[in-house]
């Protein structure tokens, strides 16, 4: 599959489509808690676990990336992770953790 290049306003899309998955989503689909060898999880059926040791806010995005577009390779996912982080402002990024951290509550 070639890379696809994303515009700003195509992360913008992808960064809301997290924003809509985490507010939709039962408090126990996320998990925070000590993982060994990896960052994060996504278990399609069972939802997403995250390594609170590390990166959060990358992680998170990574993880819902995945959840959200299953059939994608992980250098895509990685690529679209990174191009979200780059594009979002600090204020979206303040967004996205009292979102996540309300749904935690």
């Amino acid at each position: 599959m070639p890379r696809i290049i994303l515009s700003d306003l195509d992360c913008i899309n992808h960064y809301n489509q997290i924003i809509n998955l985490i507010e939709k989503s039962d408090s126990d689909f996320f998990t925070l808690k000590k993982l060994r060898g990896a960052m994060g999880y996504c278990m399609w059926e069972n939802g997403i676990s995250l390594d609170y040791r590390k990166e959060l806010v990358p992680t998170l995005i990574h993880e819902c990336v995945h959840y959200l577009n299953p059939d994608w390779s992980e250098s895509q996912v990685l690529y679209t992770e990174k191009r979200i982080i780059n594009t979002i402002t600090p204020p979206q990024v303040i967004k996205l953790l009292k979102i996540f951290i309300m749904l935690l509550e």
